[in-house]
C-alpha cells in the first residue's frame, strides 16, 4: 500500500534543492499576524506580574478553606498547608502558562537530510525478525548480537591470560 507522501518524499531523495518549495507547500498553513514585539523583560515582567494576580485572586478565593483550617490547626499551619497544596503551585503554572502564550517560536528549519538515529532495543531472540520488518520499510539496520555473549567473550580471554601468568 503506497502512501501519499512517499512519491514526494523520494523525489526529494533524488533531487533535495529542486523540491524543498515543494515540501514548503504541503506542510498546514499557520496564519500569519503581527504581535507587538516584547523583549525578554518585557514578557517576564508580564508573565510574573499576571501571576501575582492569579495568586492574589486564589488567595482570595481560598480565605473560606483557610479560616477553617485554621480553626482547627492556627493559622500558621493553614497558611503553610493551603499556599503549599495550592497557592505557590497555582502560582508556578500560571508562571509556566502565561510564559509559553507569550513565547513565540521561530519557524522550524527545513533540512535536506535528516542525521541518523540510533535506536537499542532489547530482545531476545528477535534481532532478525525486527530487522527484516525494519528492512522492508526501506530503513537501514545493523543487528548487534548479544551483549551477554561479548561479555562472556571477554572474561573467557581475561582468564586465559591469567592462568599464563599464574604458569
Amino acid at each position: 500500500m503506497s502512501r501519499p507522501h512517499e512519491k514526494l518524499h523520494e523525489r526529494m531523495r533524488k533531487h533535495p534543492r529542486k523540491h524543498r518549495a515543494t515540501l514548503q507547500e504541503h506542510l498546514p498553513k499557520r496564519k500569519e499576524f503581527r504581535r507587538a514585539y516584547l523583549t525578554v523583560r518585557a514578557k517576564f515582567l508580564v508573565a510574573v506580574s499576571l501571576s501575582i494576580a492569579w495568586f492574589l485572586f486564589c488567595t482570595w478565593l481560598a480565605l473560606p478553606w483557610m479560616h477553617d483550617v485554621a480553626r482547627l490547626a492556627g493559622w500558621p499551619a493553614a497558611i503553610l498547608t493551603v499556599g503549599g497544596i495550592a497557592l505557590v503551585p497555582g502560582l508556578m503554572n500560571a508562571f509556566l502558562a502565561i510564559s509559553l502564550l507569550l513565547d513565540r517560536r521561530p519557524p522550524r528549519r527545513m533540512f535536506d537530510r535528516y542525521p541518523g538515529v540510533s535506536v537499542l532495543i532489547a530482545a531476545f531472540n528477535e534481532g532478525p525478525h525486527i530487522a527484516r520488518t525494519l528492512h522492508h520499510r526501506g530503513i537501514l539496520t545493523k543487528v548487534r548480537e548479544s551483549a551477554g555473549q561479548d561479555v562472556d567473550g571477554g572474561c573467557g580471554q581475561l582468564r586465559a591470560r591469567a592462568a599464563e601468568a599464574l604458569v
